[in-house]
């Protein structure tokens, strides 16, 4: 790859590819095309997220914050927020984008009616995100012949925006997210004490998720003990709506308990991305005496304890999501319910991506002053 080369990540969902017949794969290459065919230089576009290439070339980008032009191309679908990795992709090089100032190298494609996008009220984040970021309708194009003016006119409009946006990003300095010029303004070591506060709260969550959890999987076990009883009695259809309503009932105040802290906890640890990766970059070279060294490391290590319980607790969740998924399709008396749980357990996962990446940036920083 060329010094003048540009590298992209193409986040989509596979599935949605199979139910378009490989057009939404096409369309990256038209536009990788275009891109080559507008500046000379080749758009090196990843495009599949389980090749080991995307993986390497992936991890490079993250971890060096973005020191090359690198843009990041999410095809947004309900199913796409639906996707525990295209999730994790978008809010990881998200954060790393708002930490180097260059946030206009995301650039999402609406490419299907995905209400949660267009709701002003949407409790989804990933979905928040996007409606703040200048993204490319292609809801209706989609559908155009790929040969077509309007369709080939649109893949012009999204290259020549990849072309200004590498422009713009490349002519513009890395700004502090941490302003050092004034006396008065807080260093990095007391943003530290401000950010251990989130930290603090986050871990309640963690706790609060501990409990709930088995109390989830017990409210399971015991309804669905009781469904296979009134169906070993022949209560038939109208003994498992019975069974299913008191599910419901007993499901209510856990699964909007579960929804309230898995998107406070998502929106707050989004929110604070950039800043904490800014914070923990910093705090290395402030850190002068034995003891402002040990209150950085003691920082770092609440930071790794709430992303090692979250990490541990994310194997237990996506299982739980799997059962929602399969739950809400007994009766439409459990449907709200599962889907505050299944909103609030994304919420959780959105928010332990974060951390994770901020325990993958505390270990390059320990390495680099080591």
């Amino acid at each position: 790859m060329s010094n003048s080369d540009s590298i992209g990540f193409w986040s989509y969902v596979h599935r949605d590819d199979e139910l378009e017949g490989g057009r939404i794969r096409r369309l990256a290459k038209a536009i990788q095309n275009e891109y080559e065919l507008l500046t000379g230089d080749r758009l090196n576009l990843f495009v599949d997220n389980e090749n080991i290439e995307w993986g390497n070339e992936w991890r490079g980008v993250i971890d060096s914050a973005l020191l090359q032009t690198a843009f990041f191309v999410p095809l947004i679908t309900p199913l796409y927020l639906r996707s525990e990795q295209c999730r994790r992709e978008f809010v990881e090089f998200v954060g790393r984008a708002s930490s180097a100032n260059a946030r206009e190298l995301v650039l999402p494609i609406i490419y299907a009616e995905t209400p949660a996008v267009t709701d002003p009220d949407t409790q989804d984040e990933v979905a928040r995100i996007v409606q703040q970021i200048q993204w490319e309708d292609w809801r209706k194009l989609r559908l155009a012949e790929e040969s077509s003016p309007e369709y080939r006119s649109a893949v012009n409009k999204v290259a020549n925006r990849l072309v200004a946006i590498a422009a713009e990003v490349a002519e513009r300095p890395v700004e502090p997210l941490i302003d050092e010029a004034g006396d008065d303004s807080p260093g990095s070591l007391d943003q530290m004490a401000i950010a251990e506060h989130n930290i603090f709260r986050w871990a309640e969550i963690m706790a609060d998720l501990g409990k709930d959890l088995p109390d989830l999987a017990n409210i399971a076990r015991d309804h669905l003990a009781k469904l296979k009883e009134s169906d070993r009695r022949g209560g038939g259809m109208r003994g498992r709506l019975v069974v299913m309503n008191e599910f419901a009932n007993a499901l209510s105040g856990i699964s909007e308990r579960v929804l309230e802290n898995g998107l406070a906890f998502s929106r707050s640890a989004i929110e604070a991305d950039p800043g904490i990766q800014a914070i923990i970059r910093m705090i290395h070279g402030e850190a002068e005496s034995d003891e402002e060294r040990e209150q950085v490391e003691q920082f770092y290590r609440q930071i790794e304890e709430v992303s090692e319980t979250g990490t541990a607790a994310v194997v237990s969740l996506r299982d739980l999501i799997q059962n929602i998924d399969n739950v809400q399709s007994l009766a439409r008396v459990v449907k709200t319910p599962m889907r505050q749980l299944r909103k609030g357990l994304t919420g959780v996962i959105d928010g332990v991506t974060v951390l994770n990446g901020w325990s993958r940036l505390i270990d390059e920083v320990r390495g680099a002053a080591s």
